[in-house]
């Protein structure tokens, strides 16, 4: 079996690995070594290894980046790779040997659950001093009707995915962020606290869907336009056409939308390691990138809009400042401050 072959590889690359350690059958933990992990905190160690469909999977819960053990290694060690993949190939898991041609078939994907639960109301329902929808008239946001509350976080997961989340705290008040795919089907829901100063996690994200990339915005945006990136569903709803990625994973953006249609709007973080290098990536993909001029202090768009610049400025000043390939390499190393 391949998971042998990934356990015999991991006990080799682990010990070049940060804060590698075995937690239990196939779980092991380490810093995860493509975003660098925390650097405030160098004990956080947010990548995983565990077992899927026979083989061990990498995931950060920092990055967001998900992928298979061999595409892992590979960009750890290419020589070491390459002897991982001829091994594979040598005990047959890969496929190469008494190869059989795949019969593809197609079911529609099965959605578990749905919005409607006793635990949540919509935002437009609460009084006007109600503190969840005093934050986002606050917030300025266009539109309410896409949120909902809960006073109950933890008894409204389970209500909806019971059995699937049980540590989560009962009774948190969470602001609901619904995220659709194209066809307008619950993929994931995202808690947000209301109170940034009580609650450690400021969101959380719950998946409804696996495999399907974690977006705000597909079932509005327009794919036949320009369609604009950024971090934050808040945001998202300040420019035109535009969808929120809800995750650092850069790898699932071509899944969305390609180089020549969309342009990448990141947080206006110079300092941020974990920004410029997901920056970085996006511009070795291909896609074109807004770098953000110094006049602009504020952090995010949203921010930007409270400072009273309107959707029409705002969407002008990142059309001005946007760049790609050699351009954007070369503002980008000139932009940041880390």
């Amino acid at each position: 079996m391949s998971i042998n072959i990934d356990l015999k590889y991991i006990s080799l690359i682990g010990s070049r690995l940060s804060k590698f350690s075995r937690k239990k059958d196939y779980l092991y933990n380490c810093r995860c070594p493509l975003c660098g992990d925390s650097k405030k905190n160098l004990n956080k160690a947010r990548g995983f290894f565990y077992r899927k469909k026979g083989g061990l999977f990498y995931k950060c819960h920092n990055c967001g980046v998900g992928t298979s053990f061999s595409n892992f290694l590979k960009q750890i060690d290419v020589e070491l790779h390459k002897k991982y993949i001829m091994e594979r190939f040598k005990s047959g898991d890969t496929g190469f040997s008494n190869y059989k041609k795949p019969e593809f078939k197609f079911s529609p994907p099965v959605f578990k659950t749905q919005l409607k639960s006793k635990f949540l109301v919509s935002i437009d329902s609460l009084g006007e001093d109600h503190l969840a929808k005093k934050y986002l008239i606050g917030r300025k946001l266009p539109n309410l009707t896409d949120f909902y509350f809960t006073a109950e976080w933890g008894n409204y997961i389970e209500d909806i995915l019971p059995g699937e989340y049980p540590s989560l705290d009962k009774t948190q008040p969470r602001i609901i962020i619904p995220f659709y795919d194209k066809d307008k089907r619950l993929t994931h829901l995202q808690g947000r606290a209301i109170s940034n100063a009580v609650y450690n996690k400021r969101y959380i994200t719950i998946k409804i869907v696996e495999e399907v990339p974690k977006v705000f915005g597909l079932d509005k945006v327009d794919f036949s336009k320009t369609v604009y990136v950024v971090e934050g569903p808040f945001d998202s709803l300040f420019l035109d056409n535009c969808i929120a990625m809800g995750g650092g994973d850069c790898e699932q953006l071509n899944k969305i939308v390609s180089p020549d249609k969309g342009v990448v709007v990141m947080d206006n973080e110079p300092r941020n390691t974990d920004t410029i290098k997901r920056m970085n990536r996006y511009i070795d993909m291909g896609y074109p990138i807004c770098i953000w001029p110094e006049k602009i202090k504020e952090k995010d768009i949203n921010d930007i809009f409270l400072s009273g610049m309107n959707t029409v400025k705002i969407m002008d000043l990142i059309n001005k400042n946007t760049h790609k390939n050699m351009s954007a390499k070369f503002k980008l190393r000139s932009w940041k401050k880390c």
